[in-house]
């Protein structure tokens, strides 16, 4: 028993253990986690499912069509139309010609209140019939067009995936920065307050020895109560960040969430041909699918100029009816089996311009598009000239900061060694100790 208890407990940490590592998460696993749960991606991944089902669709327009229908008909009260009539002229008339004479020995002769019409029904009271019919599509002017467009437009939908990807990332990228910043914040005031609470206790027991007076004991504890509430509120301001990561990568809002990256490890140099090439379009989603959109309205004023052109189908029936007039369907019934084969044409004579408003419609839409495309490479083009010259900025000023930092640091620990030697004050203290919290700020 005991050694049961001891697996589960060692189970339980293990998992909480594996729980607290998915947890922490590289700006790298935040990207890919984010990249498999995002909604705009399952629903771009849905849209290229519903495009392959447009392909099969398409295609099967121009493959074989079979199907079947039964009907079944009962007449309660049978339609009736009205007749000539013709039967009494012609039985009194051979009657006549025979010379047939009457009992009172008459010849024969057509009655002259015999009814000039008469009542007949030509449909019987049960009907059922069953019909099978096969066709094919010949030849069709914009079935062709119809498929590359469906081709097309799985393409475009593939290009949107890898776009909503890209925004999705930067989107997680930029959540991710404010929230590594502020981390690095508060880990640089921990290790600041650490300090001073280190030299708050030298001072304190300085100025019991009488060495040293309260008010430098004061300036320090204030200098150090400052430094508390500005970890406390930044430790409200990362939460407020880590939610609007959580949000960007669609990760539940109520489990905890940690990164472990660091600015340092982060950062990259560019070569000298990033700083200085062409722009290459191509390697921007969101270009790919405005190219892509492109062919798609190429492909709409084609399938909108062969809607001129003719189509033909085959096609073959077969039908068998099975009919009665009695209650009883299949009491002595009477069965009619009927085959049919046939070629139906259409073609477009005149539509009083449509087909061309239709083709100067998909001509505009297409221009509209191009020229989305034209601003969309001055676009890339202005943001990687931005980017460029930031970067070279962003370059020199890390740079100095760096040297800013070192020297703070630099300044502060002589600052400390002459104030424990009794050769500066308190002010001076405050003074270099908050010079080296504002160079860390402006570091990060």
């Amino acid at each position: 028993m005991k050694t049961f208890i001891q697996t589960l407990f060692f189970i339980l940490f293990l998992s909480a253990t594996a729980q607290a590592q998915e947890a922490a998460m590289s700006l790298e696993d935040a990207v890919k986690y984010a990249l498999q749960n995002a909604t705009s991606i399952k629903n771009a991944q849905i849209n290229a499912a519903d495009a392959n089902q447009q392909i099969k669709e398409n295609r099967a327009t121009g493959l074989p069509q079979a199907k079947v229908d039964v009907s079944f008909q009962h007449f309660f009260l049978t339609p009736k139309t009205i007749l000539p009539d013709f039967i009494s002229p012609a039985v009194f008339g051979i009657l006549s010609g025979f010379g047939v004479k009457d009992r009172d020995g008459n010849a024969i002769k057509i009655p002259t209140d015999a009814p000039t019409t008469t009542e007949a029904t030509f449909v019987q009271s049960n009907n059922i019939s069953g019909t099978a019919t096969v066709s094919q599509l010949l030849y069709s002017g914009s079935y062709n067009v119809a498929l590359s467009a469906s081709r097309s437009y799985r393409d475009l939908v593939g290009k949107q995936i890898t776009a909503k990807q890209a925004e999705v990332k930067n989107a997680v990228v930029e959540a991710y920065l404010p929230t590594l910043i502020l981390t690095e914040s508060v880990g640089n005031l921990d290790k600041n307050i650490k300090n001073l609470e280190k030299l708050l206790r030298e001072v304190i027991e300085t100025k019991k020895a009488g060495f040293l007076e309260q008010l430098d004991v004061d300036r320090l504890e204030l200098s150090l109560a400052n430094l508390k509430t500005e970890r406390e509120n930044l430790i409200r301001q990362k939460e407020l960040v880590v939610a609007a990561l959580k949000f960007a990568m669609n990760f539940p809002q109520d489990k905890p969430l940690e990164i472990k990256d660091n600015i340092g490890a982060m950062l990259q140099t560019a070569t000298d041909e990033e700083l200085t090439a062409a722009p290459n379009y191509t390697n921007r989603p969101e270009y790919v699918a405005a190219l892509a959109g492109l062919r798609m309205n190429d492909l709409a004023i084609k399938l909108n100029k062969s809607s001129n052109l003719p189509t033909f189908a085959a096609f073959a029936s077969y039908q068998y009816t099975i009919t009665a007039n009695t209650d009883i369907l299949f009491k002595n019934p009477a069965r009619f089996p009927t085959g049919l084969l046939g070629l139906t044409g259409s073609m477009p004579i005149w539509d009083s311009g449509k087909r061309n408003a239709q083709v100067q419609r998909a001509e505009l839409a297409r221009d509209i598009t191009q020229n989305q495309i034209n601003d969309l490479e001055r676009a890339i083009q202005l943001q990687t000239n931005v980017a460029r010259i930031s970067y070279k900025s962003a370059a020199v000023r890390v740079e100095s900061q760096k040297k800013n930092l070192a020297l703070a640091e630099k300044i502060y620990n002589t600052t400390k060694i002459k104030y424990k030697e009794g050769l500066g004050s308190s002010l001076e203290i405050t003074t270099a100790e908050t010079s080296l919290y504002q160079a860390q700020q402006n570091l990060l």
